[in-house]
């Protein structure tokens, strides 16, 4: 059985206010924008 599927991580960074981003920018929002990114958002509760 092969694994087509390639081997990523995601690394989450929180501020110390709380804020949950995924990076060194804003241009995605976790609250609007994860929710619309297939693959992302089945694993969000």
């Amino acid at each position: 059985m092969t694994n087509d599927r390639p081997i990523t991580t995601l690394f989450l960074i929180e501020s110390l206010d709380g804020k949950i981003f995924s990076g060194d920018n804003d241009s995605l929002d976790v609250d609007r924008d994860w929710k619309t990114i297939d693959g992302v958002k089945e694993g969000l509760y």
